[in-house]
């Protein structure tokens, strides 16, 4: 499986699952790359299914984050997400 198959769109929809985990697109793996800060967990069955819960989710998630980032020290938040940046796409062999 490659990049090109994917550009192509020639995964049947069974599929996608393993091709995001075996190239670690994953959420667990975004967070475990420190990309992403939180997974927001879909209500059982999936957003579909209760798109109102999902949006509720979304929104304390939202709402709790901007509170965090309001108690920083503006050097402080802004120090922390350019190391962040600058850590996207660095790895050792340890994370593998």
């Amino acid at each position: 499986m490659c990049c090109n198959t994917l550009k192509n769109g020639d995964l049947d929809p069974g599929e996608f699952e393993r091709a995001a985990e075996a190239l670690k697109l994953t959420a667990q793996d975004l967070l475990n790359f420190r990309i992403i800060d939180d997974i927001i967990p879909e209500p059982p069955g999936g957003i579909h299914r209760d798109p109102k819960a999902a949006a509720e989710k979304i929104k304390e998630t939202i709402l709790n984050t901007i509170e965090k980032l309001r108690s920083k020290n503006i050097e402080k938040l802004l120090e922390e997400r350019y190391k962040k940046l600058r850590r996207i796409g660095k790895f050792s062999r340890q994370e593998f």
